[in-house]
């Protein structure tokens, strides 16, 4: 049976919808579509869902239009903000029920005005980490509602959803599947977006530490990076070793890259999603007059993603 099926990856940002589509030829992934398209209006997923619907109808269709879609299975990618991050210790001997009571507690407590109905709930356990000790949970929560829009966008359009996830996590999968973070080691991603970041730390092909913060302007984006580097010595009560540090994105420039080295100390590398993806020698050349492929990190992410 083939690992791999054809999966198209979407990322919604703010003003655009990008495209990553990958097929499945000979058990390996091959690049089909590249492509974006700003959106109708600036999305805010507070609004009615079908204004949602609308905007995000508007530019799948020039998309389809240019770049016409050979799967009908495709996963999204959302803006990190969008998502809750709890950050919480538990016993790793608790039953699957008592682990979701003690979550369930744990979000009444920290979250009293959501009801736990209307969120969905991903969980990724830290059982063995060099910074961590004991068992610790970290919860990724995401508005039921935006789901059932994305799910009513597909249905619309005869499509299948697989996924849907933070576009900093998929952007790491990319990391995971083409190997350039190693177990044992310590690793920092940063993601910058217009007036958002967020920084995770990962060990053994899993995020051991979220966080995110706003920000205007460039000054302050290296303020507030500079003084959660020093709360995460802090946390962990220990100098970090990043072994490597990765950015992703599309609201940082190399001006901005060298102040943060200059000020932090940290080298972040800038990750092409297709320079380990197999592609026809025509495609080849239509990536390379994509100026800025580091931006579909997170498509792409999301689009090679296996489970």
């Amino acid at each position: 049976m083939s690992l791999y099926k054809n999966h198209a990856g979407f990322q919604i940002s703010a003003s655009k919808l990008r495209l990553v589509e990958v097929c499945n030829k000979g058990n390996f992934f091959n690049l089909e579509n590249v492509d974006e398209e700003f959106l109708s209006d600036f999305i805010n997923f507070s609004d009615k869902e079908t204004k949602l619907i609308t905007i995000l109808q508007n530019a799948f269709n020039e998309l389809n239009l240019r770049s016409q879609l050979t799967s009908n299975i495709i996963s999204f990618t959302l803006p990190s903000n969008l998502f809750n991050i709890i950050d919480i210790p538990y016993d790793d001997a608790l039953t699957k029920k008592d682990l979701q009571e003690h979550i369930n507690w744990e979000l009444s407590l920290l979250m009293p005005y959501i009801n736990i109905n209307d969120i969905a709930i991903q969980s990724v356990e830290i059982n063995e980490s060099v910074l961590r000790n004991g068992g610790n949970i970290i919860l990724i929560l995401l508005d039921k509602r935006i789901i059932e829009m994305l799910l009513k966008f597909c249905n619309r359009n005869n499509l299948i959803l697989r996924y849907i996830d933070n576009e900093h996590l998929s952007a790491i999968n990319l990391l995971n599947l083409f190997k350039d973070v190693v177990p044992g080691k310590t690793y920092m991603t940063f993601l910058i977006r217009e007036n958002f970041a967020s920084i995770v730390l990962i060990e053994n092909s899993i995020p051991i530490h979220i966080d995110m913060f706003d920000y205007k302007g460039t000054e302050e984006l290296i303020t507030n990076l500079e003084i959660r580097l020093e709360k995460l010595t802090q946390k962990f009560d220990d100098v970090i070793e990043i072994e490597k540090s990765f950015v992703f994105g599309d609201a940082y420039t190399e001006n901005l890259l060298e102040r943060i080295r200059a000020k932090t100390g940290l080298v972040f590398i800038q990750v092409d999603p297709f320079a380990k993806i197999k592609c026809s020698d025509n495609f080849k050349q239509k990536i390379e007059t994509i100026t800025s492929s580091n931006h579909y990190t997170s498509a792409a992410g999301i689009a090679v993603r296996l489970v």
